[in-house]
């Protein structure tokens, strides 16, 4: 009987269910039980505490795909959304210190497009009262009056983006899930793969903007996932694999 050790990540891959086009990949990753969602984290050197798949009978085929590192298309297969890349007209927001009266933006604003100017407080934090504008030049506002300190700016700006409505779901069909990881045999002390198949998976929609809102480098972010029964393949859920050297 030969016995490993499990050391690093899962390499996850995403792929279209029908077409295995590969949608999203992850090379640092796990596949856990949705139970351990409300606890997850992900450490370093061997200190994550999280099983590299997970699975028990009371998962109903749930699990949770959790990373580290998310992209604009993570966030369009979680939320069922598609993205649209397009010239768009979007208000911007800025801080900004008034110097010589004048107030220097960061972006050049939209033309015919409303520009409004708030004194700050000196922490910054409290908005008093609207300044008028004199002239604009490109990116640069002079004020009427005579005022200092910090400043809250809000215009509009036109520009390409990458545009995700979120709560307009679109069904994007069914997806698969693979990934493997290292294993090390320990009379061996060769290192091996261990990969597993989700044939058949939903990716329910879901948005979690606490995830994105924090400063914890540990937090992660999760896709939840519905492993279905595939058909063809022997009505599997999940399959384990590992190549025999023969």
């Amino acid at each position: 009987m030969e016995e490993y050790l499990i050391q690093g990540y899962s390499q996850i891959s995403i792929l279209e269910c029908v077409t295995k086009k590969p949608v999203l990949y992850f090379p640092e990753a796990h596949v856990a039980n949705i139970q351990v969602e409300s606890n997850s984290r992900i450490g370093s050197g061997g200190k994550q505490n999280l099983d590299l798949i997970g699975w028990n009978t009371e998962g109903d085929g749930q699990f949770v795909i959790l990373s580290p590192i998310f992209s604009m298309k993570f966030l369009e297969i979680a939320a069922g959304s598609e993205i649209k890349e397009r010239s768009h007209i979007f208000m911007e927001m800025e801080t900004q210190m008034i110097e010589n009266n004048e107030i220097i933006l960061v972006n050049i604003p939209a033309e015919n497009k409303e520009i409004k100017v708030y004194q700050l407080n000196s922490s910054g934090k409290l908005i008093l009262d609207e300044i008028d504008i004199a002239n604009i030049n490109e990116n640069t506002l002079e004020l009427n009056g005579n005022h200092s300190g910090w400043a809250l700016i809000f215009y509009y700006i036109e520009d390409t983006v990458e545009l995700l409505d979120i709560g307009k779901f679109v069904n994007k069909g069914y997806y698969s899930v693979i990934g493997n990881f290292e294993i090390y045999n320990n009379v061996s002390a060769e290192k091996e793969i261990l990969r597993f198949e989700f044939p058949k998976v939903l990716i329910n929609n879901s948005f979690n903007v606490k995830l994105m809102n924090n400063r914890n480098p540990e937090e992660v972010y999760m896709l939840q996932c519905q492993a279905l029964l595939e058909e063809e393949i022997n009505k599997s859920l999940l399959r384990i694999i590992r190549r025999v050297e023969g």
